[in-house]
C-alpha cells in the first residue's frame, strides 16, 4: 500500500509542477501582449487622426457646394456623417490606454485587460478600416 500511496504523490508533484509550467507560460504570452499595447495604442490613434482628418476635408467641400444637387457629393455627406461619431466613441474607448488620462494603476489594469483581449485592437481597426472604405467609395465616385 505505501508504494501506491508514494506513486500517488510523485503523480501528483508531477501534475503540480505542469500546471506551474502552464501557469508561467501564460504569464509570459501576457506579459509579451502587454509590451504591445503601447506600440498599438500610438497606431490606432493616428489612424484615428488620420481618418478625421479626411473626414473634416471632406465637411469643408460640402461646405463650399451647401446647394449641390449631385447625389454622389450627398452620398459622400451621409458618409462622413455615419463615420463621425464612429470615430469619437473609438477615440473615446482609447482615452483610458493613454498616458496622461488614467492613473498609473488604472492604465496598467487597463492595458493588461486590453492586452488578454484578443480581438480589441483587430475589432477598432476594422471600424476604422470600414469607415475609410466607406469614404474612399464615395471620393472614388465623386471624382468620375
Amino acid at each position: 500500500m505505501s508504494v501506491i500511496g508514494e506513486v500517488a504523490s510523485i503523480a501528483g508533484i508531477i501534475g503540480l509542477a505542469g500546471q506551474t509550467l502552464q501557469a508561467a507560460s501564460s504569464v509570459y504570452s501576457l506579459l509579451k501582449a502587454y509590451k504591445r499595447v503601447h506600440p498599438r495604442v500610438l497606431e490606432v490613434q493616428e489612424e484615428i487622426s488620420r481618418l478625421q482628418e479626411v473626414l473634416q476635408a471632406v465637411a469643408r467641400l460640402k461646405s463650399l457646394c451647401p446647394n449641390s444637387a449631385r447625389s454622389d457629393l450627398a452620398s459622400l455627406h451621409r458618409s462622413v456623417l455615419k463615420c463621425g461619431p464612429v470615430l469619437e466613441r473609438l477615440k473615446i474607448q482609447m482615452l483610458p490606454l493613454e498616458a496622461t488620462s488614467a492613473g498609473f494603476f488604472m492604465k496598467l489594469l487597463k492595458k493588461v485587460k486590453v492586452a488578454a483581449d484578443v480581438e480589441y485592437f483587430s475589432t477598432i481597426s476594422h471600424q476604422i478600416y470600414l469607415c475609410r472604405v466607406d469614404v474612399s467609395l464615395h471620393l472614388d465616385l465623386l471624382q468620375r
